[in-house]
């Protein structure tokens, strides 16, 4: 039975989520791929990878000489980000079931992590439905999903707008609450992946950064139904119905049209239908806390400014709903911290 949870959003809020196209997967592509663009976009990945995997080096290099990206303020027991404040207002990590993650609604504060591996219901002004996101290795979760497969997580929407909404107005990416840790090196991988992954928004180096995709164009299946006519979200989630949306000839031509902005705009999701959005990927590693790539991992705590993955869907000037993943690491992080300003205090008495 699916857990409920009411949250009213704040629509000026742009949250994070967090999928990999078929693109950036490399042992899962798309179903309609052929070998050979399959084996062109392999090789292209791995060349790419070698590229990131420099720079990343050279900024974990970089770190321990230089000064690093404020975290938490160091003005009182203040925070200055609403994030840090989160990171400072969640239990105590024995207590967390999924632990090292705790998952919950936006910046709603929470004495217990929502289910993970299992269905959330849910509904804020901009939609109803179910949200499920799977995580590899996750403790006291059913794995069964993963055996076989390289994927490391899974993520289901399903529900209804409740309004008409242009296809091209509504994404789905990571965005953030404060600057993230990355030098201008990283410049070098922007071009990679837009490359990689057309129609994605990467804004790395800005104040509140993103990385954001069309949700029609980044989805790997969706099925739009008739009330009470929609998939069990726990199983197979097959493409269907989506000449709701509009005629495409595959799943491969759905996703190439709705990545476009430009396209997109010409097609809408209406209020009336179940709308089934289904992405995995094998590239972000919750559990670990690390993106894999083909050479290497890269670690998320230093690059994200000890911030969790947040998972969202919003529009151009909206929030429709977000879901963070905390991580254990940054709990103890931030208490690292608070005790190095203490011993440091206590010196300066």
């Amino acid at each position: 039975m699916a857990s409920t949870v009411s949250h009213q959003m704040d629509a000026n809020q742009l949250i994070h989520t967090d999928s990999a196209s078929d693109d950036q997967s490399i042992s899962e592509s798309a179903e309609d791929d052929d070998d050979s663009s399959r084996e062109g976009r392999k090789g292209r990945i791995k060349k790419s990878s070698r590229r990131i995997m420099t720079c990343c080096r050279r900024d974990s290099t970089a770190a321990t000489t230089d000064e690093p990206r404020q975290n938490l303020s160091t003005t009182g027991n203040q925070c200055e980000y609403d994030v840090d404040r989160e990171i400072s207002e969640l239990p105590d990590i024995e207590s967390w079931e999924y632990r090292p993650l705790f998952l919950k609604i936006g910046k709603l504060k929470s004495e217990k992590s929502l289910p993970i591996c299992s269905p959330i219901e849910f509904e804020t002004e901009m939609f109803k439905g179910k949200f499920m996101i799977r995580i590899k290795n996750a403790p006291n979760t059913e794995q069964g999903y993963f055996e076989g497969r390289r994927r490391t997580k899974q993520i289901v929407i399903q529900g209804q707008f409740k309004e008409r909404v242009s296809c091209g107005k509504v994404w789905m990416g990571d965005t953030y609450d404060k600057p993230l840790n990355v030098s201008s090196l990283v410049h070098l991988a922007v071009p990679i992946f837009k490359r990689l992954v057309p129609g994605v928004i990467m804004d790395l180096f800005s104040e509140k950064p993103r990385v954001v995709m069309l949700m029609g164009g980044e989805a790997r299946t969706i099925s739009v139904d008739k009330p009470g006519h929609e998939p069990d979200i726990t199983g197979e989630l097959p493409e269907r119905n989506t000449e709701r949306i509009g005629i495409f000839d595959s799943i491969k031509h759905r996703k190439k049209m709705l990545r476009n902005p430009a396209i997109a705009a010409k097609y809408e999701y209406d209020n009336e239908h179940i709308y089934t959005f289904h992405f995995y990927d094998d590239i972000i590693d919750i559990y670990n806390y690390s993106i894999n790539l083909p050479i290497g991992k890269i670690p998320l705590l230093h690059f994200l400014n000890h911030q969790p993955m947040t998972f969202a869907v919003v529009s151009d000037d909206r929030e429709f709903f977000s879901f963070r993943v905390f991580h254990e690491q940054l709990l103890k992080q931030e208490a690292s911290e608070e005790s190095e300003r203490q011993s440091s205090m206590e010196s300066d008495q």
